[in-house]
């Protein structure tokens, strides 16, 4: 967990374990979960959901990437931060995909309102896993409650783990039958919460992406349930020795398709490539070479200069009083005064979203902005250096900070073929 890095996860620094227990150093998350969230107002509207499952999509899909699912996504464990940024936290039941979960007692870990069928049996769990208890938070925040929690909340532990084992969930609408959740919603969150994982929606991004649409109007159920019919409609591979197929006396005639299997014709390359060909590996390490040249003199001149000759000019800056702006880098020090000297009054972390206040200052031959965070109106005010924050030229700068390594990986992508 350590590796994740993503503006929706909540950062995981060190581990400390003794005879007594384990410890986990994480990131301080300021806010509320979501749970105090719908505790205090109650279900919220759509245009909110969209919000909060678009980052916590785009923080399990991160999670998805590094080869693990979560296991435990529920209200009490995303946390919105006061500039309502959603930070996903507790990792304590994370493992790797496609691995059984471990059962206490016969029992599943996590727990019974959000816990995904396979989950709940003791079979593999997978990405799937994640989309089923995503599903079971966002018709949380629609209708106010877990979708198989009564009214009176009455069920317990036991009872609920077997309702998603055999019950089917109740839509959405017909949960507060006052008309605001619309056909295409209780189509889309039923289809996350479908009882076999193959059938499932793909990915938490699909399934935030298929709910922006439809908030913008350009979905409606018929669409839904023909996506859902084409997932379902095509057949699951799976890694396992052929069988054997008995096949009939007299087959029907089929059509004949190449053998992917067999080696392509050899295609005559052209004269210059053949001549050439002896030469690709050292031209290829040539390029490369020139390449990490070519990004250390310019993370030397902009560090030294604050500017790259014809593409970051030290004077150049997009940035003005009254927008909003990103944070660059991690570690960036919310100031009380416009001085490296100054107490922090804070720590910002990439991708934060800062206000810009009033015209920026010199100070000790640095420039810096007068922000806020949160509400423009009562949000937490300070001074951050300007070099952290985007100033239109993001795209250079990430480059530099990704350094060398990543810098190399970046540019073979680009020219791979």
């Amino acid at each position: 967990m350590a590796f994740i890095q993503h503006p929706n996860v909540a950062r995981v620094y060190d581990l400390w374990e003794d005879d007594a227990s384990a410890w986990v150093a994480m990131e301080l998350v300021p806010g509320q979960s979501l749970r105090e969230v719908i505790s205090q107002r109650g279900r919220l509207p759509l245009f909110e959901v969209e919000v909060i499952l678009s980052q916590c999509a785009s923080a399990l899909d991160a999670l998805h990437r590094a080869g693990m699912v979560h296991l435990d996504v529920k209200p009490a464990n995303l946390i919105q931060a006061p500039d309502g940024t959603i930070k996903l936290i507790d990792f304590g039941l994370a493992q790797q995909a496609a691995q059984t979960q471990e059962l206490l007692h016969g029992m599943a870990y996590g727990s019974a309102a959000y816990l995904s069928p396979e989950q709940a049996s003791g079979d593999p769990v997978e990405a799937a896993s994640d989309v089923y208890s995503l599903g079971c938070v966002v018709y949380e925040l629609l209708t106010g409650r877990a979708p198989f929690e009564d009214p009176y909340r009455t069920r317990n532990s036991q009872e609920m783990l077997q309702a998603h084992l055999t019950l089917q969930p109740e839509r959405p609408s017909e949960a507060v039958h006052d008309g605001s959740i619309p056909d295409w919603c209780d189509e889309l969150v039923l289809w996350a919460l479908l009882k076999d994982p193959d059938a499932r929606l793909g990915s938490p991004g699909r399934f935030a992406e298929l709910f922006a649409q439809g908030v913008d109007g350009e979905l409606q159920a018929a669409d839904i349930r023909r996506l859902r019919t084409q997932r379902t409609s095509r057949p699951v591979v799976r890694a396992t020795a052929p069988a054997a197929v008995a096949l009939p006396a007299n087959p029907a005639p089929v059509s004949v398709l190449p053998d992917p299997a067999a080696p392509p014709k050899p295609r005559k390359r052209p004269l210059l490539l053949r001549l050439t060909n002896p030469l690709r590996p050292f031209l290829w390490r040539l390029v490369l070479a020139l390449f990490v040249v070519n990004v250390l003199l310019a993370a030397v001149l902009y560090i030294q200069r604050g500017e790259i000759p014809g593409i970051i000019s030290a004077e150049d800056t997009s940035l003005s009083a009254g927008e909003t702006t990103t944070v660059l880098v991690d570690g960036l020090n919310l100031r009380s005064a416009p001085s490296m000297s100054s107490a922090s009054m804070g720590v910002l972390s990439a991708g934060q979203q800062v206000y810009l206040r009033d015209a920026p200052v010199e100070a000790g031959g640095e420039t810096w902005w007068p922000v806020t965070i949160g509400n423009p109106a009562d949000g937490l005010d300070g001074y951050v250096w300007a070099n952290g924050l985007d100033a239109g030229h993001q795209t250079v700068r990430d480059r530099i900070d990704l350094g060398i390594d990543n810098a190399v990986e970046w540019l073979k992508e680009k020219v791979s073929v």
